[in-house]
C-alpha cells in the first residue's frame, strides 16, 4: 500500500490506520504500509521502483484528490523543528512527448529560507496550505484574513456557501481530462499500473473540504473513473460512502486541526475497503488455483 500522509496516519496511532485496521478485518490479511507523509504518487512511484521488493498479491495505490497539485511541483514548502519556514527540493517528473522524465535525482540536499530561495524556483513551490479555498478565489498565494473570534462562527458560514455555489470547482485541475496536472497524474499512475505484475487497486480519497460538505464540487471522480475504465484496475472511491453519513457525523472522521484522516475515520475506511479487497483478493486465489489446475500443477 502505497500513499500520502493519509496512509501513513498522521494523527493516529499506526495501530489504528486504516491499512493496519484492514489486517485485523480480513483472516490472512497481511498489509506493507509504504505511506509517506508530506509526498504525491511520483515521489512514491519512485519509492516503489526502488524498495518494494516483497512478494504481494495487491498493490494498493491511495489517492487523496489533492495530490494532483504536488506532482506538480519541485520544491517542497515546510517547517523545521522551531517553527522556521523552510524550502527543499523533491523528485518530479516531465512529459516528454508523452514519456516520464525524471528530474532532480538526486535530490539536491539545499535548504533554502525565505530570503534565500532562487527567484525562479518560487512559481515551482508547493506549500502546506495549497488548497486553501481563499486563495482558489483569489488565485493568490495569500491565506485569509483573520477573523475575530467573535466572528469566527461567520468563516464556517461563508465556506459552506461557497461550497454550495454551482460554480465553484475545487481542484480545477480535475475539470477535464486535458488538464496538465492531470495528465500528469494519469500518467504516473498509468505507468504505475501498467509495471504492476499483480492486480491494482485505487483508492481515491475527497479532499476533506469537499468531504465535509453537502455536495461533491470537483470533477475527479470522473477522471479517476476514466483511468480504471482504460487501465483495468479496480477503484474504490470514499466519497460516495461519505455521502451517507449526515454532515454532522462526518465531522468526527476527520481531524479540524491537521486535515487527515481521525481514529474514526481510518476505522470507516477500513470497514468499507474490507469487502472490495475480499472480492478482489477471492479473485485472484481462483485464477491461481484454475492456473495450478490447468498446468498440473
Amino acid at each position: 500500500m502505497f500513499g500520502d500522509s493519509q496512509t501513513a496516519g498522521d494523527g493516529v496511532p499506526n495501530t489504528q490506520r486504516f491499512s493496519d485496521r484492514l489486517e485485523q478485518k480480513v483472516p490472512g490479511l497481511e498489509v506493507f504500509n509504504y505511506g509517506i507523509s508530506g509526498t504525491g504518487p511520483d515521489q512514491q512511484f519512485l519509492a516503489y521502483r526502488r524498495f518494494c521488493n516483497v512478494e504481494h498479491d495487491l498493490l494498493i495505490l491511495v489517492v487523496y484528490v489533492e495530490n494532483v497539485r504536488r506532482v506538480c511541483k519541485r520544491v517542497i514548502k515546510a517547517r523545521d523543528p522551531n517553527g522556521k519556514t523552510i524550502f527543499y527540493s523533491k523528485p518530479y517528473f516531465e512529459l516528454v512527448k508523452g514519456k516520464l522524465e525524471p528530474r532532480n535525482i538526486p535530490v539536491p540536499k539545499q535548504i533554502w529560507s525565505e530570503v534565500s530561495l532562487p527567484n525562479e524556483l518560487k512559481p515551482h513551490v508547493y506549500s502546506y496550505n495549497e488548497t486553501n479555498i481563499f486563495q482558489q478565489i483569489t488565485g493568490t498565494k495569500v491565506s485569509a484574513p483573520r477573523l475575530p473570534k467573535i466572528l469566527a462562527p461567520l468563516r464556517s458560514v461563508l465556506k459552506a456557501g461557497i461550497l454550495r455555489f454551482p460554480g465553484f470547482r475545487m481542484l480545477p485541475e480535475y475539470n477535464t481530462s486535458t488538464t496538465s496536472g492531470w495528465v500528469l497524474l494519469r500518467t504516473i499512475l498509468e505507468d504505475w499500473i501498467r509495471s504492476s505484475s499483480c492486480p491494482v487497486l485505487v483508492v481515491t480519497i475527497p479532499h476533506c473540504v469537499t468531504f465535509l460538505s453537502s455536495r461533491n464540487p470537483t470533477r475527479y471522480r470522473v477522471r479517476f473513473n476514466e483511468l480504471a475504465r482504460d487501465t483495468n484496475c479496480h477503484h474504490y472511491d470514499f466519497l460516495p460512502d461519505l455521502l451517507k453519513i449526515p454532515p454532522d457525523d462526518r465531522r468526527t472522521l476527520w481531524l479540524d486541526w491537521s486535515g487527515h484522516l481521525s481514529t474514526a475515520g481510518h476505522e470507516m475506511l477500513a470497514e468499507v475497503l474490507k469487502p472490495v479487497i475480499q472480492r478482489i483478493m477471492h479473485r485472484v486465489h481462483l485464477a491461481v488455483n484454475n492456473d495450478h489446475v490447468g498446468t498440473g500443477r
